[in-house]
């Protein structure tokens, strides 16, 4: 058995190219046109760079290449059974065929659009077809590059070497995203390449093309998408980490100069003053202005601080404080609910008074109530005005929404002592709050509990820096949203832990086509909890046991890498918590680590069962695993389709 394995390994390319290319055609096979994440969208990217690149400057699309391509998902079954088909007799010109794409960086699609150049005359499925191909051999160089890692890391006959690729391959969910047509299969590849280009930093054979590969799939990965941007960081990271290992330099020390730097970085990003609890959605670009500020240079009638908005003319700010108890928001389904707050102003003007935004289940459509305009003047004074919550909200928010009139100076609006209280008081009575946190208080002659948090702005947390948060906006890149809710430590780390990362780790393993397919079953979700969980903890004792070498060093760098992505991940969803639908993140977006991720699954054992008591057949049970997983969703993806 051992002099078999060993010839594996000498013809690893032999076998490993053809074994991943079967894989892949089994995939193009069994997913049906248009059955990946937004492949109709990212296929009109690449279609329109192929075909009408004059449309791509004013972001317009091709109405008969969307008829056309429309008529084909009806066809092929893709709106049902869950979605409505739409009229192909409508006079709707475009018709819709899922999210504008062209947002994102080119590389990929221009990549694509080689070939699909040379089949202008087929049609739309025909092509799509050609564009999957090239997808697929993305997904061959992927593993190869995972083959190419593993290599650097261990000693030759060592089963990893195989055991790692193959790992990678039969991973079930990814030869399905690797066979799509996304630019995720393009950061996926380009950052597999990053990682073992980087890698390479750390051993004896490096060489000046390493470097110069490094540097090139990192430039790649900027213009592939936004989430393989982090290989700018990882690249210094890598770098530094290499410099400092060979030189032999306690690594202590490093993590001391790392924290400093990362200290001096958060203070050149983030400042310090804005309203906790107040999150920020997407404004107008140009003439935005910038929402949310705390403001302690007022007579705030509570506290010492209010809430401050600046307008400017045409800008358009939405500030939103989440209701987060589920419980509480179905407690308040159909009730009367009171609104209000102190709101003054540079100068006499009138604005909008603060209203309720919801979000029905199963919808990412927020809703706002109509709020009624009143005339503030400079000197505080309270509003208050009474509705009824809809019975379908499944999210809640008290929302400021207000607009600044062009032709007209810049405005600035204050406001404090936010309330949203159960119940009809009047709005005639100014509210009496027991302490200056806006959480309790008499309201003409009935007690009153807040329902939403920092009704008075007293309390704080950071936020980026406007000059830092314009740029990222301007470029379709908002984290604010992202940021806030991870500012708010108890309830994201509560949804991370118990809904994010569960999700995430069954749909590594077991989810597939736009999610909607899963391997079924309470034993499979639990075994691969128990597989990641032992595999990491028994990663990192062994890990720790190693003695002082580069070789522990590069594991240390792809650890880092893969946290990093990992970490990225289980943060995205958090935008998303306002919407009646709350996004959970798709396998895709840790599959850049997945050559990293694979070693941390088969790798632990060689620890695990072979280290302590030589079992010179460990590598059968992590292969067994993989095996079990990609038969279990093959049969997923036949009984489905």
């Amino acid at each position: 058995m051992s002099t078999l394995l060993k010839r594996f390994e000498h013809s690893l390319l032999v076998w490993l190219t053809p074994l991943t290319l079967c894989v892949g055609v089994l995939f193009l096979f069994l997913i049906p046109p248009w059955q990946h994440y937004d492949e109709p969208t990212h296929f009109e990217y690449a279609w329109l760079i192929a075909n009408r690149p004059d449309k791509l400057a004013d972001q317009a699309v091709d109405s008969t290449m969307r008829r056309e391509t429309a008529a084909s998902m009806v066809v092929h079954d893709f709106y049902t059974p869950l979605l409505q088909p739409p009229n192909l007799l409508s006079d709707a010109n475009p018709l819709s065929i899922g999210i504008l794409e062209l947002h994102h960086p080119p590389l990929y699609y221009r990549i694509v659009a080689l070939p699909l150049r040379l089949v202008r005359h087929l049609d739309v499925v025909s092509q799509l077809r050609v564009a999957r191909l090239v997808s697929l051999l993305m997904f061959v160089g992927t593993v190869l590059a995972s083959a190419a890692f593993i290599r650097l890391l261990t000693p030759e006959h060592h089963p990893l070497r195989w055991l790692v690729p193959v790992g990678v391959l039969l991973t079930p969910p990814f030869p399905d995203i690797m066979t799509a047509v996304n630019n995720d299969v393009g950061a996926i590849f380009v950052l597999t390449l990053f990682i073992w280009a980087t890698s390479a930093f750390f051993t004896e054979q490096v060489k000046v093309w390493h470097i110069v590969a490094a540097i090139a799939f990192a430039a790649a990965a900027f213009y592939t998408k936004s989430t393989a941007f982090v290989a700018l960081p990882f690249l210094l990271l890598a770098s530094v980490m290499a410099w400092w290992g060979r030189r032999g330099w306690r690594w202590r020390w490093l993590a001391l100069l790392v924290g400093i730097a990362g200290i001096a970085t958060a203070a050149l990003v983030f400042t310090t003053g804005d309203a906790a609890h107040w999150h920020r959605l997407r404004y107008t670009i140009p003439n935005q202005s910038t929402p949310g500020l705390r403001d302690t240079t007022v007579n705030a009638p509570l506290g010492s601080a209010a809430l401050r908005i600046d307008l400017k003319p045409g800008a358009q700010v939405s500030l939103l404080n989440p209701i987060v108890s589920e419980e509480r928001i179905q407690a308040l389904r159909g009730r009367t609910v009171t609104i209000g707050a102190f709101m003054w102003a540079s100068e006499p003007a009138r604005v909008k008074m603060p209203t309720l935004a919801w979000s029905p289940a199963g919808s990412i459509q927020l809703h706002t109530l109509p709020a009624e305009a009143v005339d503030v003047s400079t000197e505080p004074r309270f509003y208050a005005w009474t509705t009824t919550v809809p019975e379908e909200a499944a999210r809640l928010h008290y929302v400021i929404q207000q607009s600044g009139a062009r032709n007209t100076p810049p405005l600035t609006l204050w406001l404090d002592g936010m309330v949203l209280v159960e119940g009809q008081f009047p709005s005639t009575i100014t509210p009496q709050f027991l302490d200056e946190t806006a959480q309790r208080g008499v309201w003409g002659d009935a007690s009153f509990e807040n329902l939403i948090r920092n009704g008075s702005a007293e309390a704080a947390w950071p936020r980026l820096r406007p000059a830092i948060e314009e740029w990222l906006t301007a470029r379709r890149y908002y984290p604010g949203t992202a940021l806030g809710m991870l500012f708010d430590v108890r309830t994201s780390s509560t949804l991370i832990i118990t809904q994010v990362l569960p999700f995430l780790l069954h749909a590594y393993m077991g989810r597939f086509a736009w999610g909607h397919i899963t391997i079924e079953g309470t034993l499979w979700r639990w075994l691969i909890f128990a597989w990641f969980g032992l595999s990491s903890l028994s990663g990192i004792w062994w890990w720790i046991r190693q003695p002082n070498t580069l070789r522990k060093a590069v594991l240390l760098y792809a650890g880092l890498v893969g946290a990093g992505i990992w970490g990225i991940a289980l943060v995205w969803p958090l935008q998303y918590q306002f919407l009646g639908v709350f996004s959970m993140p798709a396998p895709r977006y840790v599959y850049p680590a997945i050559t990293i991720s694979t070693l941390l699954l088969t790798g632990s054992w060689a620890w695990w069962l072979h280290s302590q008591r030589p079992i010179h057949r460990w590598w059968l049970v992590p292969l067994l695993l993989y095996g079990t997983f990609f038969i279990l969703g093959i049969h997923s993806l036949i009984s489905y389709y």
